[in-house]
């Protein structure tokens, strides 16, 4: 079930959710040296009808032979689309923010209602 939020309130919400950390991340992009993956959950803001993704930037270590996590990152997708438009290391309300390029005060963005997606085969 998809539940209603106010943007700057959700990224400290989904932290004490447990039942978000059964859903697998997704494979954005990435070639031999560096992988980008997002959660498979997601917020969609109604008002501007884009997606936010919590997603991990990982680099090759060579020791260890595998991707590791090297910073997390925001995405941003438009609803319904693939692809994304923008990415950065920040949070969900900086990230759009920049996006967004001060098109609306962060007090507004704070307070953007948001909708806490889940895959269907996940509820």
């Amino acid at each position: 079930m998809d539940s209603q939020y106010k943007l700057g309130e959700i990224e400290d919400i989904v932290t004490e959710m447990e039942e978000l950390l059964d859903i697998p991340d997704e494979l954005v992009e990435g070639d031999e040296e560096y992988q980008i993956i997002c959660c498979g959950w997601w917020v969609y803001i109604p008002a501007l009808d884009l997606c936010l993704h919590e997603g991990a930037f990982l680099v090759y270590d060579e020791k260890e032979q595998e991707f590791m996590p090297d910073f997390s990152i925001t995405l941003i997708r438009e609803n319904g689309q693939d692809g994304w438009l923008y990415y950065e290391q920040d949070g969900f309300v900086i990230s759009l923010a920049n996006w967004l390029r001060g098109r609306h005060e962060i007090s507004a963005i704070e307070n953007m209602e948001c909708v806490l997606c889940r895959p269907e085969e996940t509820e």
